[in-house]
């Protein structure tokens, strides 16, 4: 027996791989064509989609109970129709162009927040502390 140099050795290596690769995509091919074999189901066939909890009805044991329950939840309602949002902070200055750091200290004077200053003068976290603890008032500490 002949001893084997180390290029025919990773010759005859890279020969295994190609045809090992290429049986592999033959089957994988012949797979395709031929499809699924008969009496097989995919996953998504075998597995249909689990259907809705059912609703129960409860039956009412205080019938005044429930019209106290729906007369809060009515009041509930209108007052979140009533609810009006109103900034702390004036938007003002930034429409008349001030400079971003005027206005967070005038911000900040004024008692608003670090997410706050950070979302209208577009500050990062440190720049908006920063400008919170050299300008912002005692009472919003």
């Amino acid at each position: 027996m002949t001893a084997m140099s180390v290029s025919s050795w990773w010759l005859l290596g890279t020969g295994f791989l190609l045809i090992d690769g290429l049986l592999f995509c033959l089957g994988y091919w012949a797979g395709r064509l031929r499809g699924a074999a008969p009496g097989v189901q995919s996953v998504a066939a075998a597995a249909p989609a689990p259907a809705p909890a059912p609703v129960v009805a409860v039956p009412v044991e205080d019938p005044e109970r429930l019209e106290g329950l729906e007369a809060r939840l009515r009041r509930m309602e209108s007052a979140l129709r009533r609810v009006e949002v109103r900034p702390r902070f004036d938007p003002a200055p930034l429409q008349e162009g001030g400079a971003p750091m005027d206005v967070a200290a005038r911000l900040a004077r004024k008692g608003s927040s670090v997410e706050e200053l950070m979302a209208v003068c577009n500050l990062g976290r440190g720049e908006a502390e920063l400008i919170r603890v050299l300008y912002g008032s005692e009472r919003a500490a």
